[in-house]
């Protein structure tokens, strides 16, 4: 069967039409409409409770949040930061802390959250991780010759096993040109 372009309040509007008329049971109106009967009884029971809005969606947020930040405390937290703006969440929770400590204060987070909705603080752009120390360690730890290749000449270079950086090398001219005295001479001129 092919997709019905039509929105999810449509279909709710022609159920309880069709529910209206009488014709046919809930189970059967469940069945035309792909829905479950319990999922059907739930619309009828808000179409009696609401009317014709009834075939709305609820909201689902919750009627009350019981650990929900004191206002007070979170204008506190707004009037302190206007008042020292380089402060962080930290500092002020401990000043009014310090003022009142038998006050119930929220996280810290929670304070950074109150700060930022207010508009009084940045969010810290955090950088991706490329790759870990543990992990760079590992892939450098085996000796490994690199060879810097130069306009003029070739060095060989030797990675110590555990370091993970050059502790020697050996210049080698090309063989159309003279080379440099040593790989501190080709360090120092690059």
């Amino acid at each position: 069967m092919p997709w019905r372009g039509v929105t999810v309040n449509e279909e709710r509007q022609r159920f309880f039409q069709e529910y209206k008329l009488g014709y046919y049971s809930v189970s059967d109106l469940a069945d035309r409409f792909s829905v479950s009967r319990q999922t059907a009884d739930k619309w009828i029971r808000r179409h009696r409770l609401f009317g014709d809005t009834g075939f709305h969606e609820l909201s689902r947020r919750p009627y009350n949040s019981p650990s929900q930040t004191d206002p007070d405390t979170a204008q506190e937290l707004a009037t302190l930061r206007k008042a020292h703006p380089s402060w962080g969440a930290r500092k002020l929770l401990d000043l009014i802390h310090h003022r009142d400590a038998s006050r119930h204060l929220p996280s810290l987070s929670t304070a950074c959250r109150i700060l930022l909705r207010e508009g009084l603080a940045r969010s810290r752009r955090r950088l991706p991780r490329t790759m870990t120390s543990s992990a760079w360690r590992r892939s450098t730890t085996a000796s490994t010759t690199v060879l810097l290749l130069l306009p003029d000449r070739s060095i060989p270079l030797a990675a110590e096993q555990d370091r993970g950086y050059c502790l020697e090398g050996t210049s080698q001219p090309a063989p159309d040109r003279p080379g440099p005295k040593s790989v501190s001479d080709v360090l120092i001129q690059m």
